[in-house]
């Protein structure tokens, strides 16, 4: 007999639980270790500008340029993409061709719309006359 849906899930969070407090019997870990890119040589090897290899794959120049003086190093996800653009560069430049055909979702708001900023009016007054009484009424 075929198990329901809410069984399979129900079994899979019981085995995520009891893997988390220690059961490794009870789940599969898959890590992947991606080895350092050397950015400038990946990017040399496409052929490709500083500027051009940011617009093309979606990474701000500033960003290149930090990779490659080794001021700071890319995260998890930019690795894999390093890799992957080393590995096939046209594929990927093909993928984020046809991502920009795409169109695009307008995003749903979250919240409250706060309103915009009132500017500030300053108010001009007559200048005072130095002996000026105020005005008494009847």
């Amino acid at each position: 007999m075929k198990k329901r849906f809410a069984e399979r899930v129900l079994e899979g969070l019981a085995d995520a639980v009891a893997y988390a407090k220690g059961d490794k019997t009870r789940g599969t870990v898959s890590r992947f270790r991606v080895p350092e890119i050397d950015v400038k040589s990946v990017r040399q090897q496409i052929g490709l500008s500083q500027e051009e290899f940011g617009n093309v794959f979606a990474i701000s120049k500033r960003t290149v340029q930090e990779w490659e003086q080794h001021r700071r190093a890319p995260s998890g996800p930019s690795q894999v993409l390093l890799a992957v653009i080393q590995a096939e560069p046209a594929s990927v430049k093909k993928v984020l061709r046809n991502l920009r055909r795409a169109p695009v979702l307008a995003k749903k708001k979250r919240g409250v719309r706060r309103p915009e900023p009132q500017k500030k009016v300053r108010k001009i007054s007559a200048p005072r006359q130095p002996n000026a009484r105020p005005k008494k009424f009847i």
